[in-house]
């Protein structure tokens, strides 16, 4: 089905309204919010036609339409006017995206952007293919060491070694100089498999701390390269997840991150990817969208950026967002070449010193280096943090989980007392037709076929009672109630029990034990 402008304008007008509102879209509100010049039954009837030709869905019958997998994907590559982000979004990224620290770091600060702009998880997977440039050890106490691996293209890794035995500072600039001989120009990734080649050659004097050493350098290599950067207390707020279930599988699913690697994998050759929904393949993720982002400079991938969130993301804004962020990135990574170019000149006679190097390196800066302690401690404060903010994270999932559990419990108390109040409020106006129904079926009749007829409505609209769960409250010769009677008349009569009821003069009934309307009685004594 080829689409006209009248239905493109329409589509469109559906996708933006339903990512605003994430309500059902009607012909009306297409009309009104987006002073279209076609009539309300004319939009009607396209939406019914785009629904048909699968750009529309329809979530329950009465409800209006919401974009389909396929209306976003129509929505995307031919309908959707990329945003310009706000002044506010432009000095946030910029005062937020520094330029200092290593690739990793950079990163790390873009996706923290990207997370907290949209209000959408965002995954970042930075590239090690960079070349090691340079190893430092420093003594740290007697028994721990620091190892500070720097890449050429100003990346930045460091583990702590604790040894059982002291190392003197001779010992330690010796071994320092055999590893930077034997691993410099090392790819990143591959320094494991070169660690383990070189330790039986010209390592074996250190055979007493060198296990270790790679050891700390194996587990810091091996650690994954993705991470997440995401505000759970805001993310948790938005409609799609008012479920707590699906809440759960969501957060689940962002921990592992496995699922979203492989849907990744299909927009690995494009410089910006969109997956929508059942795009992926995968089941968990239909009814997500993935927008990705790979970082380039000179022809060299640096890393991945990736938005995630229901199908209902803002792709336009998230688009600007992440171009905005690429082009930020890309000046960063250009000014700190022409940096490292320069520095390189300026030592072309010489060897750079360590300390200019690790310049970079805000923990460590040349001869003024901090306290060791301090170092530590520095460390141990940003574990620590990350620490709280995971369990705050969780915490308020878990808050969230409970609120929503007494919701769905007072919904459901709601429901009823809604059920019964409906119910009753129907009963009661329908009774005073039953109560004339019993009064004509009392009286004389002579005609037969008229009194049948009469009998045959009164059966259906006693039977409809009986479907509807109302019961007739028991009366005659039961002790009064006053909370299921109402006594109109009093006689005494000996023969009869202390307030028994002797004539009903109106039949009561009531539903789930609760009264619709009390029985009006006469009692005796």
């Amino acid at each position: 089905m080829n689409l006209d402008e009248r239905k493109k304008k329409i589509l469109s007008s559906v996708v933006e309204d339903y990512i605003v509102s994430a309500e059902p879209v009607g012909s009306k509100t297409i009309m009104e919010k987006y002073n279209l010049e076609y009539s309300s039954a004319t939009i009607r009837n396209d939406m019914k036609l785009l629904e048909e030709a699968g750009y529309l869905e329809q979530p329950h019958v009465s409800a209006g339409r919401i974009p389909s997998t396929k209306g976003y994907r129509y929505y995307v590559d031919n309908l959707m006017k990329e945003k310009k982000l706000s002044m506010i979004d432009i000095n946030y990224i910029d005062n937020s995206i520094t330029g200092f620290g290593d690739t990793e770091k950079l990163f790390e600060q873009a996706a923290d952007v990207v997370s907290k702009i949209l209000l959408r998880p965002t995954l970042l997977t930075v590239k090690t293919d960079d070349l090691l440039e340079n190893i430092k050890i420093v003594k740290i106490s007697d028994k721990v060491l620091l190892i500070v691996l720097m890449s050429n293209n100003g990346t930045i890794k460091d583990c702590i070694v604790k040894l059982t035995d002291e190392l003197e500072e001779s010992t330690i600039e010796e071994l320092s100089n055999v590893l930077n001989k034997n691993l410099k120009g090392t790819p990143l990734e591959k320094l494991n498999v070169v660690l383990t080649n070189i330790v039986a050659k010209e390592l074996s004097s250190f055979s007493f701390v060198l296990g270790k050493i790679c050891e700390s350098i194996k587990y810091e290599m091996s650690k994954e390269s993705k991470k997440l950067s995401a505000d759970f207390a805001s993310i948790l707020d938005l409609p799609e997840f008012s479920d707590v279930e699906k809440a759960k599988n969501f957060v689940n699913m962002l921990s592992t991150k496995d699922i979203i690697d492989m849907a990744l994998k299909k927009a690995e050759n494009n410089e910006l990817g969109i997956i929508i929904g059942s795009e992926s393949k995968e089941m968990l993720l239909r009814d997500y969208s993935i927008i990705s982002l790979d970082v380039e400079t000179d022809n060299k991938k640096l890393g991945k950026i990736s938005v995630v969130g229901p199908k209902r993301i803002d792709y336009s804004k998230t688009v600007a967002t992440l171009k905005y962020i690429d082009n930020k990135l890309k000046s960063i990574f250009n000014k700190n070449k022409k940096r490292r170019w320069g520095l390189k000149y300026m030592n072309k006679n010489k060897e750079i010193k360590q300390d200019e190097i690790l310049d970079d390196k805000n923990d460590l800066v040349g001869d003024e280096m901090l306290d060791k302690d301090e170092y530590i401690a520095k460390l141990n404060d940003d574990l620590n943090e990350q620490k709280k903010k995971t369990d705050e994270y969780f915490e308020h999932l878990k808050r969230n989980m409970a609120e929503f559990d007494n919701f769905k419990k007072r919904m459901s108390k709601e429901k009823d007392s809604m059920y019964y109040t409906i119910t009753a409020d129907l009963v009661s106006n329908l009774l005073p037709i039953i109560d004339n129904f019993e009064k004509a079926l009392r009286a004389e009749c002579k005609d037969d076929s008229y009194k049948n007829g009469m009998e045959m409505i009164y059966s259906e609209l006693t039977g409809l009672l009986d479907k509807l769960g109302i019961e007739e409250i028991e009366a005659l010769g039961k002790t009064f109630d006053p909370n299921f009677h109402e006594a109109v008349m009093h006689e005494e009569d000996g023969s009869k029990g202390e307030k028994e009821v002797v004539e009903v003069f109106r039949k009561g009934y009531m539903i789930n034990d609760r009264v619709i309307r009390h029985s009006m009685v006469k009692v005796a004594n």
